[in-house]
């Protein structure tokens, strides 16, 4: 199986620059032809090249609700590594931590812009499956969209004088403007003062839990979060497979009422803390 690409759910760009993309114009004889101008087609690669370095800086939402900045992609473009080598994926599947990734002046710019740390728990994540191009079918990016292959077509993107639709939002206009509109599809919860989950409870299906930014567990009830009332916090050492199955982590949604906080572990014992309700455990 080969690998693909992801693509950033703010800006809709690849998680890598353009790096080397000029060998790979050298070697396919259909861009001299499309190209009117060969020296100008090889400076705009080039320019590409240094203007897009900024995509592999690249933050780390977790499905922890953590944050992790300073992350690259190091393998098959859906595993990222930060700094000091812990590792991350966009697979749900994985046995460790998993989440999203987006550009870290993408979430830069929505610090700035809406004065929120960007979470997962902001997004309206409601499959398990974050691996697909697209983590939110509903959300269309533009002509960036045809540039989606396994690779991202940075020679077309150039041949079609696109090339500023993969610079940075903090400094090109049109980008920011374009994520102001994703954010707007997104119905992102932008109001320091929320209590309840920071994103929209008509995105889940009726009887789906997340926990609010107030820390209790909040259920879907006629297209609105409804409080639990008797949201308990316990520590089970060694916990039943059984209930640990059910959990997710503390950002995403559930069809139980239970979370995983966090996990301690030692050469005997796997300490969890779970967010509950009483009549679950």
């Amino acid at each position: 199986m080969g690998c693909w690409d992801v693509f950033c759910f703010l800006c809709g760009n690849t998680c890598h620059s353009a790096n080397n993309i000029y060998d790979t114009f050298l070697e396919d004889i259909e861009n001299y032809e499309n190209s009117k101008d060969k020296n100008t087609f090889e400076k705009k690669i080039k320019l590409v090249e240094k203007n897009t370095k900024w995509l592999n800086n690249c933050t780390f939402l977790c499905a922890n609700n953590k944050v992790i900045h300073g992350c690259k992609e190091v393998a098959c473009n859906i595993t990222f590594r930060d700094k000091k080598g812990n590792t991350y994926t966009t697979n749900y599947n994985f046995d460790g931590m998993y989440g999203v990734f987006t550009h870290t002046d993408c979430w830069k710019f929505i610090k700035k812009e809406y004065k929120i740390n960007l979470t997962y728990s902001h997004l309206p994540i409601n499959i398990h499956d974050v691996t697909k191009p697209k983590i939110f079918n509903f959300v269309k990016y533009g002509p960036i969209e045809k540039y989606w292959e396994q690779d991202f077509n940075f020679i077309k993107m150039i041949l079609d004088n696109n090339q500023k639709l993969s610079e940075s939002p903090l400094k090109n206009i049109s980008v920011a403007k374009n994520i102001k509109k994703i954010v707007s599809k997104l119905k992102i919860k932008t109001d320091s003062n929320r209590v309840g989950p920071p994103v929209s409870a008509t995105f889940y299906k009726p009887n789906t839990y997340k926990v609010g930014t107030n820390g209790n567990i909040w259920q879907v009830k006629v297209n609105k979060w409804i409080e639990c009332k008797d949201t308990i916090n316990v520590k089970l050492s060694n916990p039943n497979k059984n209930l640990i199955k059910k959990s997710v982590f503390s950002g995403d949604y559930n069809n139980e009422p239970i979370f995983i906080l966090d996990i301690k572990q030692n050469k005997k014992t796997t300490e969890y803390d779970i967010l509950s309700i009483k009549e679950f455990l």
